[in-house]
């Protein structure tokens, strides 16, 4: 059985993808109630084959032959039983966001660089390549001063309270998180035969294409049929509250206000990641 890890950010497009992808579910932006697909039958959400049932966050991914490739969520299990599981499938990918696998830290000045800690969840290309079998490793990747943007503008939660405590400290805290995730990224595409990086402004743009992209490095036939109605329901739904979806221009620029203070410290801070990931050719934006 092949196996596949899908390593997703927060506020880069996780939950369209994941929903793109066969999730029956997406949360609303304002509410974060859950917009169910109304294409894909109740009885379709729950995973479950003679002898093996996955867990209540796993679903049938979107491909032409049904219910022979199933994704999981990562942080659903312990490494080993994902290690161990051997369900009757063809395929099984595992999903998670990446987070900062540090830890919370009180100020900009605790956060290491991108190997300075070791945890399996740094998903550097050392943790990956150290998996027992057959992998493919999926990373979505978004502009660094889009999403970090999007992240200082939260409402509610810790993020919005680590703003309010001190912006200009949690700004450096981003930018320097953003930078480790990217950097490892970068790494493990260098290193990595089986890894590839995807761009969350491609699957906005052009997700029929980014989805058949991602199929093909799967090696996996794509329902594409199934994929486009999940992109209508999904726009139909978060157009109007999410300005990703917006026709505006301004959505891959939300840093335009950006003081030059913020412009300086992002460039000294993460500015060679941002021109590797093709972003920018220069520091100059």
């Amino acid at each position: 059985m092949r196996k596949a890890l899908f390593l997703l950010n927060y506020r880069s497009g996780s939950c369209l993808f994941n929903f793109l992808n066969g999730c029956p579910a997406m949360p609303s932006i304002q509410t974060q109630e859950d917009h169910y697909n109304p294409h894909i039958p109740v009885e379709d959400r729950v995973v479950e084959l003679p002898g093996w049932k996955g867990s209540e966050a796993s679903h049938w991914m979107s491909t032409v032959q049904k219910k022979t490739s199933v994704s999981e969520h990562i942080y659903s299990l312990q490494l080993q039983e994902i290690i161990d599981m051997n369900p009757p499938l063809d395929f099984l990918a595992f999903r998670g966001n990446v987070g900062d696998w540090w830890g919370d830290v009180k100020s900009h000045e605790e956060v290491p660089g991108p190997y300075d800690t070791s945890t399996f969840y740094r998903f550097g290309p050392d943790e990956l390549s150290s998996l027992p079998g057959d992998w493919r490793f999926l990373y979505l990747i978004r502009d660094g001063r889009n999403q970090i943007e999007s992240m200082m503008n939260i409402v509610g939660g810790v993020e919005e309270q680590k703003s309010k405590q001190n912006k200009d400290d949690y700004f450096l805290v981003l930018c320097k998180g953003w930078r480790n995730r990217a950097r490892l990224a970068l790494d493990c595409q260098k290193r990595l035969q089986n890894f590839r990086l995807f761009h969350f402004e491609n699957l906005i743009t052009e997700p029929m294409k980014t989805m058949k992209a991602v199929y093909s490095f799967l090696d996996l036939e794509l329902d594409k049929d199934k994929v486009q109605k999940a992109w209508d329901f999904s726009v139909s739904q978060v157009r109007k509250s999410h300005s990703s979806f917006c026709d505006n221009t301004k959505t891959n620029n939300r840093y335009s206000f950006w003081t030059d203070w913020q412009k300086e410290q992002f460039n000294n801070i993460a500015g060679k990641e941002l021109i590797e990931l093709g972003y920018k050719k220069g520091y100059d934006w």
